[in-house]
């Protein structure tokens, strides 16, 4: 492991007291590139990132160290949560999200699935189901340094971040406009999981309805083919599931997607 590499994964311990990677970046504007849902699909990320511009730096496929990546032209990387679970290689995922985020090249928002690795990874009970197994498998075969740079960057992953002067906002599963600014559980929660009826315990589809003052780019809801609704975006089209794995390139409004290479989880 290179001495660059050592110091990437020693900054995510530090991280939580520098209180670095906080929701409010309404200072950026871009441009960016958000990606939907990955899943531990590494490869369908590498081959939508190359269609991207990104160059990724040389790397061990088998190794912990953190993975490299930049845009030529200053893009950068934004994922909408659920790196992890269902697909055959999350660890790549997040050595790749980990290495760019402290290069300053990324930033992700927390997913329900990273949320509840994240919350397996500090010993609460959690229910081992939804693709969980897969993710516990993979960091068992790890360093115990590995896990806890792991639970290091997860614990300070926003559940949302707002750019652009706050007309834009990125989530997982939703955000409602009077959450904006705010970070307790209840938003967390709404946050990751989505809008939830409180009889049924069924999802709530809230973008039909949305009326709010700002975009909002999200995931979590596999869909066919991302489209915009009422000035939202889900991108999560279901690469895990053999769909595709889809980018919004923004300012310039295009969407790329690479192709699943393989149904990975039914």
């Amino acid at each position: 492991m290179s001495r660059k590499q050592k110091k990437a994964m020693a900054s995510q311990s530090a991280a939580s007291k520098t209180g670095h990677w906080h929701w409010d970046r309404r200072d950026l504007s871009g441009p960016f590139d958000f990606v939907g849902d990955v899943h531990g699909c590494f490869d369908e990320l590498v081959a939508l990132m190359h269609r991207l511009g990104y160059q990724i730096e040389p790397f061990d496929p088998q190794g912990e160290a953190p993975i490299f990546a930049a845009h030529p032209e200053g893009r950068t990387l934004h994922f909408v949560g659920d790196l992890v679970d269902r697909g055959p290689n999350s660890k790549n995922v997040l050595r790749l999200a980990m290495g760019m985020q402290h290069q300053g090249n990324a930033m992700t928002v927390m997913g329900n699935h990273d949320d509840r690795f994240m919350r397996w990874l500090k010993g609460n009970d959690v229910q081992i189901a939804f693709g969980l197994e897969t993710s516990i498998a993979e960091i068992r075969a790890c360093s115990d340094a590995f896990g806890e740079a792991v639970l290091a960057y997860l614990q300070n992953v926003s559940f949302y971040h707002a750019f652009d002067d706050g007309r834009m906002v990125i989530t997982h599963a939703g955000l409602r406009p009077d959450m904006l600014g705010q970070t307790g559980p209840a938003v967390r929660a709404y946050c990751c999981y989505g809008p939830v009826d409180r009889d049924t315990g069924k999802r709530i589809v809230w973008a039909p309805s949305w009326r709010g003052p700002f975009s909002v780019i999200y995931g979590h809801t596999p869909i066919e083919e991302a489209r915009w609704l009422n000035n939202t975006l889900n991108l999560d089209t279901g690469c895990v599931f053999g769909g595709a794995l889809t980018a919004l390139r923004w300012p310039e409004g295009e969407l790329v997607s690479q192709p699943s290479s393989f149904s990975f989880y039914d």
